[in-house]
């Protein structure tokens, strides 16, 4: 519940579990009782974000955009990219080494800010790439680079009248931004039959326009238009030019909402393939390990009633779709009493939107005296933790690993026929071929999926942040991921949580997922002294299952935006394709948390007490004297939240293992809060920038004695001798002027970095360094 009294006290801030809400599911809306918690407390969260004038997270950099998003396999293309806390950048990256980038260069040989020459390769994988930025604060989050086999264009120009329209050739892709408060127009040249495909890539490359489509004769009037899936099947009716309309569904426009147009000619009958795009949270469940790339069996229709069911032998790994409209699947099966098979839908996981849901049926009789006996219902799959009860940073994580899919135990009651109806819960009103489905009944195969995210402030004042946080850590820090797991076919063990291939000077430790327990963490620390690095780390999830270690690769998921008020903004989280990780080696934590020296590990006997004493290394001042932390880590999250003072040195932790009733085993645990930090940043830009001032006054002031100089002898200078004094006088005129121009540059820089350096009030997470944890028998010493 929110702590009201504390809110309008405004001393202090408030922290709960760490997390804000970004459902992935389709189906997340705003509840009832985040309502009536608006129009009943709005006074006071008004007051309270007054009060907390400080901004949350610290600065991470982020790669905003990049103009274009993508190129043809085999070819090179110069981008612009835009982004925030980009200081210093350098390096662009990108997630397959056969994606390269150099800095752009002027005619003087220098770089031009924020521009890139990147090379595609001929044997480049076609689809979604991540490309990152090398900052002076570590990895940036990631923009989508898309490669495909096409060739790609940009319009050079404002296209949004017909008359202005830009000319598309069919099998190519344009790269564009929408306008705003407006709509671009295309056109291109067919022939009566062809079929021809308009697919706009928005959303899928991390884009946030929701894009309308219109195809329309060479007038401009309309004759077809699609408002949700992005995508247009045109079968040209006569020789001509044909135009395409392309706007957001509000009208919105900019920087942020870029797309990629494909124009493309397809034979009749062959199926739409869409540009690739990027994948949702909760696919990091699918697929199972092992399942083939090709299902055996595809349904067969009619099947939409008893009596035209497809019959079908377990196990079996059906491919079917949800259509025509209202489409309902029916499928029968002989089994025998006491078989337990398992069975998986995946749809929704496909980036579809669909809800799957099945009934099984035992079938008795038949005809007039046919008799059905419920025996299952699969639905949904639910989310490995607790979602957020009320669409923003409330109650539960920012990201929603459950699924409309399904994944269910059916255990057969008695032998004979029984009957399953698979069918969409959205389809009523949807005919759309292309939403489909993979159905699998098996026998138990235990498994498991992980995924894991950095973990998100939840400041109960008002805050709803949904921030991109990529794995850019400042030295001495120690960041959290949260890690939750889907488990398959009734594995219920734990499971150990790793990531490998760090950069010197990081480290991480696994917080394992214990059994029967859906949630994780790691916790990745950068040293003091870690050089500034950057590397691609292996996330992973290794268990026992049946007597065999296990080891499944983990995936990490991230936001494609940064929101700081989810008011105004739905967040998008997604999976990334990777697990970039780095070092500042410029910037610090504002603390450090560390047990102090002591050995490894530290001992205790059940049921004692076990006192750790904490080292603080504080490179920042902060608001308010305490912080107060909590524990993480199996077998200790009860721990008594306690206070630490944030103007000493030193502090201890006392865990009463009495009241844990943690039994014997060795444990990895760590501690958590929040502190307002007075943060500078780049402070060490300010002694560079008044460098460059002095240096530039100092020539300004060269130049002025020079010129006088100058002046005198051109003023005595022979007849013969004037022109050319009078030429000198000039050439120090000019080169006065370049340098009085070059120190208000400086000064203005000067300026700009030494008010970005001021110290500002930003609350962050603070996580200890892990602590280990040996706890023996009772009776021994």
């Amino acid at each position: 519940m929110l702590d009201i009294p504390r809110i309008m006290n405004c001393r202090s801030v408030i922290v709960g579990p760490i997390h804000v809400l970004a459902s992935a599911n389709h189906r997340a809306t705003l509840s009832f009782r985040a309502v009536c918690f608006v129009a009943v407390f709005g006074l006071a969260l008004s007051c309270s974000s007054l009060c907390f004038a400080q901004s949350v997270c610290l600065p991470a950099p982020r790669l905003l955009t990049t103009m274009p998003m993508g190129g043809q396999v085999g070819t090179q293309v110069e981008i612009t990219i835009s982004g925030e806390n980009i200081d210093d950048a350098d390096e662009l990256t990108f997630s397959d080494p056969r994606i390269t980038a150099t800095r752009k260069l002027d005619a003087a040989g220098k770089p031009v800010p924020n521009q890139y020459v990147v090379k595609i390769a001929a044997d480049c994988p076609i689809g979604i790439h991540e490309a990152r930025l090398l900052t002076r604060l570590g990895i940036s989050s990631s923009r989508v680079f898309s490669v495909g086999p096409l060739p790609e264009v940009m319009p050079a120009k404002a296209n949004t009248t017909l008359a202005t329209a830009f000319e598309l050739k069919v099998n190519s892709i344009c790269n564009a931004v929408m306008t705003q408060r407006a709509v671009d127009h295309y056109l291109f040249e067919a022939k009566k039959g062809q079929r021809i495909v308009v697919d706009c890539a928005s959303k899928g490359i991390d884009s946030k326009l929701d894009v309308v489509l219109v195809v329309a004769d060479s007038a401009g009037r309309d004759l077809l238009v699609e408002r949700r899936s992005g995508v247009l099947d045109f079968t040209v009716p006569e020789d001509g030019k044909y135009a395409i309309k392309v706007h957001e569904l509000t009208y919105k426009g900019g920087p942020a909402y870029f797309y990629r147009l494909a124009l493309s000619e397809l034979t009749p009958g062959a199926p739409i393939v869409r540009q690739p795009s990027t994948k949702t949270v909760n696919s990091f469940s699918w697929p199972p390990t092992g399942l083939p790339e090709q299902p055996a069996t595809a349904e067969i229709e009619p099947n939409n009633v008893a009596a035209k069911a497809q019959k079908i032998s377990l196990p079996c790994d059906i491919a079917g779709s949800f259509f025509p409209a209202a489409d309902v699947d029916v499928f029968e099966f002989e089994a025998k009493k006491g078989e337990v098979w398992w069975v998986e839908v995946a749809s929704e996981r496909f980036g579809l939107p669909t809800d799957p849901a099945i009934l099984v049926q035992h079938v008795s009789g038949s005809g007039s005296d046919e008799k059905l006996v419920d025996v299952a219902e699969f639905s949904d799959i639910p989310s490995p933790v607790k979602v957020s009860s009320n669409g923003y940073a409330y109650d539960g994580p920012p990201y929603d690993a459950g699924s409309s899919d399904i994944l269910g135990k059916l255990v057969i009651q008695q032998d004979g026929m029984h009957r399953l109806q698979l069918s969409d819960l959205f389809g009523g009103t949807r005919n759309d071929p292309r939403n489909i489905y993979r159905l699998v009944i098996r026998k138990a195969a235990p498994d498991f999926a992980v995924v894991a995210w950095a973990l998100h402030m939840e400041l109960r004042n008002g805050d709803r942040n949904a921030l991109s946080k990529p794995i850019a850590l400042r030295g001495g820090s120690t960041m959290a991921l949260e890690v939750v797991v889907v488990r398959r076919d009734g594995f219920d063990g734990d499971i150990d949580l790793v990531m490998e291939g760090l950069p010197e000077g990081m480290s991480a430790k696994g917080l394992k997922i214990p059994a029967g327990k859906s949630r994780g963490m790691v916790l990745v620390t950068a040293s003091e002294k870690a050089p500034r690095s950057v590397g691609s780390a292996k996330f992973f999830g290794r268990a026992q299952i049946d007597g065999v270690t296990v080891v499944r690769p983990g995936r990490l998921a991230s936001f494609s935006w940064p929101i700081p008020d989810s008011w105004g903004e739905i967040p998008i989280p997604r999976l990334l394709a990777d697990v970039p990780v780095s070092v500042s080696g410029f910037d610090f934590a504002p603390i450090t948390i560390a047990a102090a020296a002591g050995g490894d590990v530290r001992e205790v006997v059940a049921g004692e007490k076990l006192t750790i004493p904490l080292t603080l290394t504080r490179r920042s001042e902060f608001s308010g004297a305490t912080m107060q932390l909590k524990s993480i880590g199996a077998g200790f999250e009860h721990v008594t939240s306690f206070d630490i003072s944030l103007t000493s040195d030193s502090s201890e932790a006392v865990l009463d293992l009495a009241k844990l009733k943690t039994p014997p085993g060795d444990y990895l645990i760590a501690f958590y809060g929040s502190a307002v930090a007075k943060y500078r940043h780049h402070p060490e830009a300010v002694i560079i920038a008044e460098g460059a001032r002095q240096k530039a006054d100092q020539e300004v002031q060269a130049l002025a004695t020079e010129a006088t100089k100058l002046a005198e002898t051109a003023k005595t200078a022979p007849v013969d001798k004037k022109p050319e004094a009078d030429k000198a006088v000039a050439a120090i005129a000019e080169r006065q002027k370049a340098a009085t121009a070059a120190l208000a540059a400086a000064a203005e820089q000067l300026k700009q970095v030494t008010a970005t350096a001021q110290p500002r009030d930003i609350v962050d997470i603070v996580v200890s360094e892990p602590i280990a944890i040996r706890v023996k028998p009772a009776g021994t010493k």
